[in-house]
């Protein structure tokens, strides 16, 4: 039989039913999990992108290894609080799509197929970003337009609104 004394004091131990010493698992930290579910093997996808070159048929799993990059960049800390992320995910898997049909992307080169197609998602979701940014300041511009426009014309009812309430409340007003 085992004696606790013969386990060190800093290991956690367990002893089950049949005093059989067993150590409990590691315990995996959120981040891991993310990491493995977006991971891409870059081997992989370069032989993916080989094998449509050859055949032009685009697999399921070069689709997933693309929308693998496209969910785990939307993740980083950069674009991760954006309303409309989901509208930059499905711009980025577009444009990488894209690219690996023009054969963008040089299968002899010594260049990491995850780079450049992590590159292009990038680019996708900047590009995303500055075109809702012109959109939000042009609804910005128009609102402050229509609303000093509005204000200009409906400033001299305004006027005589609060002279009139100030007349109401025994202040007297000066162009009477």
């Amino acid at each position: 039989m085992l004696e606790i004394e013969d386990v060190p004091v800093t290991q956690e131990v367990v002893l089950n039913v049949q005093g059989k010493v067993i150590k409990p698992a590691k315990k995996r930290s959120k981040t891991t999990k993310k990491k493995e579910e977006f991971y891409v093997n870059p081997d992989e996808l370069r032989a993916e992108i080989k094998n449509y070159y050859d055949t032009n048929v685009f697999s399921n799993k070069l689709g997933l290894m693309i929308k693998k990059i496209a969910y785990g960049m939307s993740y980083m800390t950069n674009f991760i609080n954006y309303t409309y992320k989901d509208e930059m995910i499905s711009d980025a898997i577009y444009k990488m799509s894209r690219a690996i049909v023009r054969h963008c992307y040089k299968v002899e080169s010594s260049f990491s197929p995850f780079a450049y197609l992590s590159m292009c998602s990038w680019t996708a979701f900047i590009n995303k970003i500055s075109k809702e940014k012109k959109i939000q300041q042009t609804h910005k511009d128009y609102k402050d337009r229509y609303y000093t426009e509005m204000i200009e014309s409906q400033g001299e009812n305004i006027v005589l609104k609060n002279n009139r309430r100030n007349l109401g409340d025994g202040v007297v007003d000066d162009d009477s």
